[in-house]
């Protein structure tokens, strides 16, 4: 009978202290949208004019963002301390999200695309570059000091390394069989991903198929027919029997349009972010408000909705200052409220207790990762079994999958888009190699075999840049 009581006393400190953190969390959410609002504003305003071009080719994306900036101005609603009923509640914001995040997907595919024209028109034109360079074509090339070298640059920083190799295959010639890229592929990702849930297996693998072939995204050609447009002008650019000037006029404008891509790409992220903040606030509103103090909240909203009207820089800066003191000042106290919940935790013994402190922690997860997140992802409800470690048959099955993917995609490409496809492939991997030897092999292959002098050149010129761009970035020591 002792131990039941004891139980129940446990499971209800638990429930205050999870209360506790509910309301931290939503009080961060509000904080967070206050400011990432005012901030969201002053991005739309540098790019009215994209934004509006976009809506008369019939993209109105401006008027996400007028939407939820009318839910911020008028957040008492949905914080529950208005005479006015919220009507949206936490389904509005998910479907929202997921309009937004439809949005991101699309311009993605046609940025992964656009980025592969790039990248075969900018090594066409590097290779002229090296053909005008009669000095080096003349140059015998010390393999072994450049061996040496590269050895070097990729030990000297165990933190950057994977980083460092991946930039390194970036920057050469493909030069493998699809055999062994199909071999390196499976092992690399059955090593990567065997600690990781069927979930986080699910999405990184799609992620992988997104970055291979963007046109097979389902969002692909559902919005910004301009850019679609273009992105498919681009895949269809004859490399083989376009002139220089040519190439150097689709590099220019791939380039203008990546830029105007990636701004979008990066305010409707931000809005998305502000999405999930509101979800944080349906989700905890009640205990926000219930012993939080009013006052606060509704002295935060007042001044929030006056910077917003008159536009004062100095009020609006000042606000932003306040809104991150609140939040690093809650977010420093959560850290003694998660060790008292863990140590509650550790008091539950029986299997019911058990089952709700597994509800309690996937929610705090979720909730967790709602704040966190950076607004171009999907949300996903989390259940117990995506904490689960995936099993080594459904990682094997995803992973050949996605082998066969390749496959099926490789037959349909001409061979200067397949393999720089395969490169990229290659080259987002980690831990593709089991030994600096067997990389090394693979730089040797790519540096000489059926290697034209202007493709080497190309690749040693890039190499030499990539470890000088390294060196001066390099932290600079304190003298003595």
């Amino acid at each position: 009978m002792k131990d039941i009581k004891s139980g129940v006393q446990v499971e209800n400190d638990l429930q205050n202290l999870y209360n506790e953190f509910l309301k931290k969390a939503g009080a961060i959410a509000f904080y967070d949208i206050v400011r990432d609002i005012i901030l969201i504003n002053r991005s739309v305003d540098e790019k009215r004019e994209l934004l509006e071009k976009l809506e008369k080719e019939g993209e109105n994306v401006l008027d996400y963002f007028e939407k939820i900036n009318d839910k911020a101005l008028n957040i008492e609603i949905i914080l529950g301390i208005s005479d006015i009923e919220d009507k949206l509640g936490e389904e509005y914001f998910r479907n929202f999200k997921d309009k937004i995040v439809d949005l991101i997907r699309c311009l993605d595919s046609y940025a992964t695309e656009m980025l592969y024209s790039l990248e075969i028109a900018s090594q066409l034109l590097g290779k002229e570059l090296v053909k005008e360079n009669n000095d080096y074509m003349d140059k015998a090339v010390n393999f072994e000091r450049l061996y040496s070298d590269v050895f070097e640059f990729l030990m000297e920083d165990g933190i950057t390394f994977q980083e460092k190799l991946n930039e390194i295959i970036r920057l050469v010639p493909f030069r493998m069989s699809k055999h062994k890229f199909y071999d390196i592929v499976r092992t690399s990702l059955l090593n990567y991903l065997n600690d990781f849930s069927e979930r986080e297996v699910n999405d990184y693998i799609e992620e992988l198929k997104n970055t291979f072939n963007g046109s097979l995204r389902l969002q692909y050609g559902k919005s910004f027919d301009y850019y679609f447009t273009k992105t498919q002008g681009y895949k269809k650019f004859d490399f083989k029997t376009a002139n220089l000037s040519e190439v150097e006029k689709l590099k220019d404008e791939i380039l203008k349009l990546l830029l105007e891509i990636y701004d979008l790409m990066e305010m409707l992220s931000s809005l998305g972010t502000i999405v999930s903040k509101f979800i944080v606030i349906e989700k905890t509103k009640k205990y926000l408000t219930e012993d939080l103090n009013r006052e606060d909240i509704t002295e935060i909203i007042k001044r929030f909705k006056e910077v917003m009207k008159d536009e004062n820089l100095e009020k609006r800066q000042e606000l932003l200052l306040i809104c991150e003191e609140k939040v690093n000042h809650i977010i420093a106290s959560l850290d003694k409220l998660i060790k008292l919940i863990d140590d509650k935790e550790k008091e539950l013994k029986n299997d019911e207790s058990k089952d709700y402190l597994n509800n309690v922690y996937i929610e705090m997860i979720e909730i967790v990762s709602y704040l966190k997140d950076l607004g171009y992802e999907e949300i996903k409800p989390l259940s117990e079994s995506d904490l689960k470690i995936v099993s080594d048959d459904y990682l094997e099955q995803a992973v050949d999958n996605f082998i066969q993917y390749i496959d099926r995609n490789l037959k349909d490409m001409t061979n200067i888009y397949r393999k720089v496809r395969m490169r990229r492939i290659l080259s987002t991997l980690n831990g593709q190699f089991n030994s600096p030897e067997e990389f090394f092999e693979y730089l040797e292959n790519s540096l000489k075999l059926n290697t034209s002098e202007e493709d080497l050149q190309l690749a040693l010129y890039n190499i030499a840049e990539l470890i000088i761009s390294y060196e001066q970035n390099k932290p600079k020591k304190d003298s003595d």
